[in-house]
């Protein structure tokens, strides 16, 4: 094996870990809040203010907390 091969397979190896750790990480991560509006809506700053239904939603499951 010259060097050429050696470092074309060692980035493809580094290419395939990361991409196995990265969906593990995807799919195994704790799921705090299931829908996608509840992270956008908690790090808006003009959620107290907001009467969208979403932002309504996101007020109540905080408040419950």
């Amino acid at each position: 094996m010259d060097r050429r091969n050696f470092i074309s397979a060692l980035v493809r190896g580094g290419i395939i870990v990361g991409l196995t750790a990265t969906s593990g990480y995807l799919l195994f991560k704790k799921e705090g809040n299931t829908s996608g509006c509840n992270s956008i809506c908690n790090g808006c700053k003009s959620l107290p203010i907001c009467t969208k239904d979403e932002a309504i939603k996101v007020k109540q499951e905080n408040r419950a907390k």
